[in-house]
């Protein structure tokens, strides 16, 4: 399903949710409140067993049919949720009014009875999802048990005539008393609307900005969660929650209580909520530590037991529980437009807080910016109420909407109403329902399912804006099904040899090698594009690999600790939850990083106290959405081309072990992985976030790389630095590296993680990224602007002028700071780089190694050099791959960007010129160049590529057909380049290779002369011309 489709599904669902609110209570105001919230409690007994179901509908009919489903279960959950909320107030209403009493007390005894039943119900989710060995179909099934018990003791209390029936009848009375009965009288829209207008009062209104102010300052809790993170565990997050929670439900009554007394007393329970409220957003921004985060926890549950209840019930004082004539009962359409505009205020609310939070986090002071947003919006809704309640309505008796004294028999009906909901709750039917049939969810059915089930594709549209923008995605381990049966407890499996699998297995796996990764495609997408890379295939590689790893170090498997991470591809924690399923199957320890960058995933071999035998990276670098792949670390480094072959001639024998012999089971049926996942045990695969440590590893780097003589622990401050994250996982970078140094991250684009790369493809060789990341430098003037790749082994820059900086401008640049820190060392490239590159090296006194391309093989080039001998301390490749021996020979774009950095830091601390000014002025750099990607027409690419090679070779050494100035490079490692002499001392180059992957021949030619490039290109293109090879050299001919 496309990601327009699963939006056009949530905003049909958003729709009737706001609809079936809007209508509710128009409809209550006809049929009755209590009528409407037993019909809203059915819908929602009905509406549970639909997730419990979705097992079944995944199981049987797919992905697809299941993301249909619970679509349809969301949006039936939602529009019976609506049905019900209006009505529900609109009966609290009556039945206090019915009393003679303020619904102060009501609305708090409801606020606090919800609040003890959500917290119980979800201690009460948590135990049955532990005792049930984590299942989460037995989780979401018990949710209907309380959804039958609220609609039983809701139809118990009012489906009868109660006092409810007698309210609908004396309004009918008063109506019929006052001259016309409001059914009967036909009045125009602008009549109605005038009676509208006289029924309800100016109190109204001013309630309604009081608490419409209010709710700005109530953004969603996923902000302070946010900000917990940065001080706490992950372990004591729910007890923050449950401080909130248990707050509220021991004080919401006793404040109804005293707020009923007098106005002037619920004024001053909110005014004091309010100041609760002030004091919570002060501990959270301020207070960086746990005793902070519970003080401002505490403090919100004191502001909601204060405000909540108290500020709807004063905006249900202003509404007329009578008979409007010629209209007839307005209590539910009131209380449906009071719900549509809390709903609008709440969701700005939330889209302003993320604003205030990332000036702060771009300011490096973290998410803070949207509490100290919440105290100006608590501020403002403070004075509003004592502005109102001393000059205008909302402290004056009169405004308060009565009924008269009540009757008895009304009297006595809620006093009984009452006490039985006030015995209920604490006893029996607290976990199970609350006040006015506001039922428990036992799990977090709606934000939680559909993630740890389909994954991130198809639960993207449903994150929280402020996940997306701060980047708090869910960990690894989505896909709950493979992962949920990877951890049902059991013991360690133990390790077995695979038989040998068979030929056309074999094959299978063997096309996902690509060099030393692995690559393939995991989901569809691309029209002609199938799917290679199923979860299956995970599942085997990760067992592999386990295998592969014992052997290599001579451990057990059972004493393997591997980490994995994944990039924020939509398919990533799918393979993750597979790959984990396979690791853990054969007994390893797995530790799962969700969201990381390949570097980063290395280092967790390598950093004290996360020392693990391997690590695991899902990525595909810069390649489409759909596609997707491993790479394999130890402490060694990243494997070699002969290691993934071994890895997945592993898989292949772990894929027909599983089988079975005999069996015909697809490649991509995942059901062997669920069966031998069930005896893993859950202990061994524990969640870990790692980039906090990696960030403030290279904070310390950069700290000590610059040495700062005035503020050492802020060196960049008074630097201002852009980084485009491209949407891929390098947004940290800015926001958990430079920023917390003092650097201003103005104006840095696309930090957030997507999985659809939606502005530009994460690529420093691309040029639309550079040209977007160029139009950023000019609009905001940095220093320096940083472009990573997807999972950030590769970077480039853009200098404050707005000049690209990547390939051999990016080569030059670091370069120029290994030579200054490493005199006279040897730099190894791709064989493509220039002839102007060679000489700049030469000129810093440095030697250039020019190797093959592929960035595994430079930097095995210069582990070798270094062997031999011979001092080597930078490998780079044009695509923008670094590595440096200091940083373990590890190609990591950020610690490339690093040194850029340092470099630029420390120049202006020694009053020097601009880097890139500086050194790249001595660069030579030619005047036309370009590559042409030319295709084999043939399905044996590999021997007709080097069939027309070794033709270009003697052809060459035959005079190329008369051209003057042409010579063989004397050692050729990939392909065969040529130098041309141009005259006057100018110097172009060809070179003819085949592609390191793909069914290509590549030609690079370079020129320092107008004209140049197409006299080169026209002799390769005669060549190809007088020999019938089985390639597609049309392009040559067509360059103009």
């Amino acid at each position: 399903m496309s990601n327009q489709k699963i939006g056009n599904l949530q905003a049909i669902a958003q729709f009737l949710s706001n609809a079936s609110k809007s209508l509710s209570g128009t409809i209550a105001d006809i049929i009755s409140p209590a009528r409407m919230v037993i019909f809203g409690t059915l819908l929602t007994t009905l509406n549970k067993p639909m997730f419990a179901a979705s097992g079944y509908v995944f199981a049987t009919f797919g992905t697809t049919a299941t993301l249909y489903w619970i679509t349809a279960g969301k949006v039936f959950d939602r529009m019976s949720k609506g049905i019900r909320e209006a009505p529900s107030k609109a009966l609290i209403g009556d039945l206090s009014q019915q009393s003679g009493d303020s619904p102060t007390a009501a609305f708090s005894l409801r606020q606090a009875l919800g609040t003890f039943g959500a917290l119980v119900g979800s201690a009460i989710a948590g135990i049955a999802f532990n005792l049930s060995g984590r299942n989460y179909i037995l989780t979401f099934a018990l949710s209907a048990i309380p959804a039958a018990a609220a609609l039983l003791i809701t139809t118990a209390a009012f489906g009868n005539k109660s006092a409810t029936a007698e309210a609908k009848e004396k309004s009918k009375a008063v109506a019929v008393a006052e001259g016309e009965t409001g059914q009967n009288k036909k009045l125009s829209f602008l009549e109605k609307a005038k009676a509208l207008k006289g029924a309800v009062g100016p109190a109204y209104w001013e309630a309604l900005v009081v608490v419409c102010l209010l709710y700005f300052a109530r953004f969603d809790a996923s902000f302070i969660t946010l900000r917990a993170k940065t001080v706490m565990a992950k372990s004591q997050l729910p007890l923050l929650t449950s401080t909130m929670m248990l707050t509220t439900t021991l004080l919401a009554a006793p404040a109804g209580i005293r707020a009923k007394s007098s106005l002037k007393a619920r004024n001053n329970v909110l005014l004091l909520g309010f100041l609760a409220m002030i004091g919570a957003d002060l501990a959270f921004a301020l207070i960086g530590s746990v005793p902070g985060m519970f003080l401002g926890a505490t403090l919100v549950g004191v502001h909601m037991a204060l405000t909540h209840g108290v500020s709807l019930a004063m905006v249900s004082s202003y509404i007329p529980t009578t008979s409007v004539p010629g209209i007839g009962r307005i209590t539910g359409t009131c209380w449906s437009f009071t719900d549509f505009v809390f709903g609008i205020i709440l969701a700005y609310s939330n889209s302003v807080a993320g604003k205030f939070a990332d000036i702060t986090v771009q300011q490096g002071r973290g998410n803070i910016g949207c509490f100290f947003g919440g105290i100006g919006a608590t501020v403002l809704s403070g004075l509003a109420l004592i502005i109102f309640a001393k000059f205008f309505h909302l402290g004056k008796e009169d405004y308060v909407q009565s009924s008269g004294k009540p009757s008895k028999k009304a009297v006595q009906s809620f006093i009984e109403f009452f006490k039985f909901f006030t015995w209920s709750y604490p006893t029996i039917l607290g976990p199970l329902c609350v006040l006015s049939s506001r039922v428990i969810w036992l799990a977090p059915l709606h934000n939680c399912y559909h993630r740890h089930l389909l994954g991130p594709r198809v639960c993207r549209p449903f994150v929280y804006p402020t996940e997306r923008r701060l980047g708090n995605r869910p960990a690894a381990g989505i896909c709950q099904f493979v992962r949920a049966a990877a951890m049902t407890a059991g013991t360690d499996a133990p390790a077995k040899a695979f038989a040998s699998p068979s030929n056309e297995t074999s094959n299978m796996y063997k096309k996902l090698q690509n060099g030393s990764d692995v690559r393939g495609i995991a989901i569809t997408g691309v029209e002609g594009e199938n799917v290679n890379l199923p979860p299956t295939a995970a599942f085997n590689i990760g067992c592999g690999f386990a295998e592969w790893l014992s052997k290599r170090l001579g451990k057990s498997v059972n004493d393997l600790k591997i980490s994995v991470g994944q990039d924020p591809r939509l398919s990533g924690p799918l393979l993750s939850s597979a790959i984990v399923a396979g690791l853990a199957s054969r007994g390893a320890q797995v530790v799962q990083f969700g969201l990381a960058t390949t570097p980063a995933m290395y280092m967790s071999c390598i950093l004290e106290g996360h020392v693990n035998d391997g690590a695991i990276m899902i990525t595909a670098s810069h390649l489409p959405f759909n596609r997707n792949g491993f790479k394999f670390f130890t402490k060694e480094g990243g494997l070699e081309k002969k290691d993934i072959t071994e890895v997945l001639q592993q898989a292949a024998a772990s894929a027909s072990a599983q089988m079975g012999e005999g069996q015909q089971q697809s490649y991509s049926d995942a059901a062997h992985v669920l069966q031998t996942a069930l005896r893993v045990d859950p202990g061994r695969v524990p969640e870990a976030n790692f980039m906090p440590v990696y960030s403030a590893h290279m904070q310390k780097l950069l700290k000590e790389g610059v040495n700062h003589p005035d503020h050492y622990d802020t060196p960049l401050k008074g630097f201002h630095f852009l980084v485009d994250a491209g949407n891929g996982g390098g947004g940290f970078f800015a926001t958990d590296v430079l920023a917390p140094l003092g650097a201003d991250i103005t104006g840095s684009q696309f930090l957030d993680p997507d999985g659809m790369f939606p502005n530009h493809i994460p690529n420093p060789e691309d040029k639309r990224a550079m040209q977007s990341a160029t139009e950023a430098v000019k609009r905001h003037s940095p220093d320096l602007a940083i472009v990573f790749d997807t999972d950030v082994d590769r970077s480039a820059v853009v200098a404050s002028d707005g000049e690209p900086i990547n390939s051999n401008r990016y080569i030059a640049l670091m370069a120029a700071v290994t030579l200054r820190k490493y005199p006279g060392t040897t730099i190894v490239t791709d064989s493509v780089t220039s002839n102007g590159l060679t000489q700049f090296i030469k000129d810093q006194g440095g030697k250039h190694f020019r190797y093959k391309r592929g960035y595994k093989n430079v930097i095995s080039k210069g582990i070798e050099l270094n062997d031999q001998g011979e001092e080597t301390n930078l490998m780079m490749e044009t695509s923008g791959h670094g590595a440096m021996k200091e940083n373990y020979f590890l190609d990591d774009g950020a610690y490339s960007a690093l040194q850029i950095i340092i470099e630029t830091a420390k120049q202006r601390v020694e009053g020097g010129k601009s880097i890139t000014a500086d050194l790249l002025g001595k660069l030579h750099e030619p005047l036309e160049a370009s590559e042409f990607r030319l295709k084999l027409q043939t399905e044996d690419f590999k021997s007709e590529g080097d069939h027309i090679l070794h033709g270009f070779h003697e052809w060459v050494k035959a005079g190329a057909d008369g051209a003057s100035g042409w010579a063989l490079e004397k050692e050729n490692f990939e392909g065969y380049r040529v130098n041309v002499d141009e005259g006057e001392g100018k110097q172009g180059w060809l070179l003819l290779r085949a592609s390191l992957h793909d069914p290509l021949l590549v030609l690079n030619v370079e020129s320092d002369t107008t004209g140049g490039m197409r006299g080169i290109v026209d002799k390769v293109s005669s060549f190809f011309g007088a020999s019938d090879y089985k390639v597609d050299s049309s392009q040559l001919e067509d360059l103009h």
